[in-house]
């Protein structure tokens, strides 16, 4: 299973904040901090968004999706773990 490094999640949070308040560098604090706390959990959280066969422990299907089929075509948000290969946190949204 690969998954983002903690550096790489950080920079995909705070690079996603966008709102009205981001000139004055609100958002981008506020995505900084919860960057920071999710580095410090021990174990650190990891993202899951490379897995092709969909599992109910660390997915769920989008509406539109094939209820029977097993193959991931697309990820509409990643899964959230806790360490590279402990349990999920948040399950991830997506297509099959």
């Amino acid at each position: 299973m690969r998954s983002a490094t903690p550096q790489q999640a950080c920079k995909a949070v705070t690079g996603s904040v966008d709102s009205p308040f981001s000139r004055y560098g609100g958002a981008r604090l506020f995505g900084n901090l919860t960057c920071l706390s999710c580095l410090v959990q021990s174990p650190a959280y990891v993202l899951e968004y490379e897995q092709r066969r969909f599992r109910r422990d660390l997915h769920v299907r989008f509406h539109t999706s094939d209820p029977e089929s097993e193959q991931i075509r697309t990820y509409l948000w990643p899964a959230l773990l806790e360490g590279a290969n402990g349990p999920c946190v948040h399950k991830a949204v997506v297509i099959t």
